[in-house]
């Protein structure tokens, strides 16, 4: 699936937040099992400083979604986790707990 906003579109649908971050563009790429995503944020202006620099320090060490993260110039790039593997409710893990998908803080 793939949606592409106009800036009138993207105000109008964002209008509630007290400010936006402008991207040229967002590509997420998604296994065929829905368990990793590779997520790329084009800065719109060329160039990533600053709070870029800060976003890839930051969460890769702060959310238990982000495995890793890196910049390219004037894109981020993050690998996410995607939904947990769908297993037996009743099956349990390596260490004998709930398996599933429930995330044990990271």
């Amino acid at each position: 699936m793939s949606e592409i906003f106009t800036p009138a579109e993207l105000r109008a649908r964002f209008a509630q937040l007290p400010y936006i971050t402008p991207y040229a563009r967002i590509v997420a790429l998604v296994d065929s099992e829905e368990r990793l995503v590779e997520l790329h944020e084009f800065h719109a202006r060329g160039r990533c400083t600053g709070g870029a620099a800060w976003e890839v320090y930051h969460y890769a060490r702060t959310s238990p979604l982000v495995l890793d993260a890196r910049r390219e110039g004037a894109r981020n790039i993050f690998t996410l986790r995607g939904r947990p593997p769908r297993a037996d409710p009743g099956a349990r893990d390596r260490r004998g707990g709930p398996r599933g998908g429930q995330d044990r803080g990271r």
